[in-house]
C-alpha cells in the first residue's frame, strides 16, 4: 500500500521523472483534454529525432495530494527543481490570474508567460481558448456534418459567433463571481438558447431553473443572475479585445458549440445530429480544433502561438 501511495504523490512522481529523464522528455499537463491538444502540437513541433522523444503526462494521475491538477503541477516542478531533476516541463492553466475580471475589463500579462524556463502557463484561462477560432469550428463542422448543413452555414455561423461569443464570456464571469464554476459544468444546453434582436443569447432563467434541480445555493443562483446581466451589459457596450482569453475554457467550449448547434435548430436536421453539435463528439471536435491549432502555431508565431513552449518541445 505504501508503494502505491508513493507511485501516486508528488514525491513519487519526481522519482519517475528522475528515472526516465535519460530516456523520455516529460510534458506534464493537467488533463485528458490537454493532452490530446497538446500532442497535435508535439506532432508539428520538428523535433530533431537524435532528442529523447516526448512523453505527454496527465496531472490526473497523480493522487493523494488534495490538491487540483494545476497545483499538483506546480508542486511537481518545485520538487523537481529542488532536487535538481530535468528533461521535463509543465504547462497549466492561467486560470483568471492577471485578469481584471470586471468592467473595465483588463488583462495585465497580455502574453504567454513562463516561469522558471519550464513552468509554461497558457495564454488565456485554459488551453481550450485555443481552439475558440471560427475557422476551427468550420474545419470540424465541414469534416462531420457538412452534408447537412444549410448552404450558407458559413454565413449564419459567422454572423452570430461573436455574439455566442459575448454570452460564454459574461457567463463564465458570473460563474466564477458566484462561486458556481463546477455546478455550471454542463448546465448549458440548446435550450437555454433564445433570440435577442436577432442574436443568439443566453436565458439566464432557463439555467437558473437547471442549477436549482442541481440543488445549488440560492443565494449564489440569485448572484449568478445579477452578475450575468451586469457582465453582458458590460461585454456587449464595449467587448473586450482579449475576450477569448478572459472567457472559461470548458464553460467556453460548451456555451459555444451549444450556441452554433442552436443556429441549426430550425433547419430540419435530425435532433441527434444537432445534440451531437451541442454537446457530442467532444474527442473528435477537440483533435479537429487542435490540429488546426498546431498548423496555425506551424505557419506563424502569432500571440496564439506558445513560442518558448514549442522551442522546447522542438528541442531547438
Amino acid at each position: 500500500m505504501a508503494s502505491a501511495t508513493l507511485a501516486n504523490s508528488i514525491n513519487g512522481y519526481v522519482a519517475k521523472l528522475a528515472i526516465r529523464r535519460t530516456s523520455r522528455s516529460t510534458l506534464l499537463v493537467e488533463g485528458d483534454s490537454d493532452r490530446v491538444i497538446l500532442s497535435a502540437l508535439v506532432n508539428r513541433a520538428g523535433r530533431d529525432a537524435k532528442l529523447t522523444p516526448i512523453l505527454i503526462d496527465s496531472a490526473d494521475t497523480i493522487k493523494n495530494t488534495g490538491t487540483g491538477n494545476r497545483e499538483r503541477i506546480e508542486a511537481v516542478h518545485a520538487t523537481a527543481k529542488a532536487n535538481g531533476v530535468g528533461n521535463y516541463a509543465c504547462l497549466v492553466d492561467r486560470e483568471f490570474r492577471n485578469f481584471n475580471c470586471t468592467a473595465p475589463y483588463r488583462d495585465d500579462l497580455p502574453q504567454h508567460h513562463v516561469h522558471e524556463d519550464v513552468l509554461f502557463w497558457t495564454r488565456g484561462h485554459s488551453v481550450e481558448n485555443y481552439l475558440f477560432v471560427l475557422d476551427s469550428v468550420f474545419r470540424y463542422l465541414e469534416i462531420a456534418h457538412v452534408s447537412v448543413l444549410p448552404l450558407n452555414y458559413k454565413e449564419m455561423v459567422t454572423g452570430a459567433f461573436n455574439a455566442i461569443m459575448a454570452e460564454a464570456l459574461a457567463f463564465s464571469l458570473a460563474s466564477q463571481g458566484s462561486s458556481l464554476i463546477g455546478r455550471a459544468d454542463k448546465v448549458v444546453t440548446m435550450q437555454a438558447w433564445g433570440d435577442d434582436a436577432g442574436n443568439p443569447a443566453l436565458d439566464i432563467n432557463q439555467i437558473s431553473g437547471s442549477l436549482i434541480a442541481r440543488s445549488a445555493n440560492a443565494a449564489s443562483i440569485t448572484q449568478l443572475v445579477a452578475l450575468f446581466a451586469k457582465h453582458r451589459a458590460d461585454i456587449l457596450a464595449s467587448p473586450p479585445t482579449f475576450s477569448r482569453w478572459l472567457t472559461h475554457g470548458h464553460l467556453g467550449t460548451q456555451v459555444m458549440w451549444t450556441g452554433i448547434g442552436f443556429l441549426f435548430s430550425g433547419f430540419g436536421i435530425a435532433a441527434d445530429v444537432v445534440e451531437q453539435i451541442c454537446r457530442g463528439q467532444n474527442d473528435i471536435k477537440i483533435r479537429i480544433c487542435a490540429d488546426h491549432w498546431a498548423t496555425r502555431c506551424q505557419e506563424n508565431s502569432s500571440e496564439e502561438s506558445p513560442t518558448a513552449l514549442i522551442k522546447w518541445l522542438s528541442g531547438k
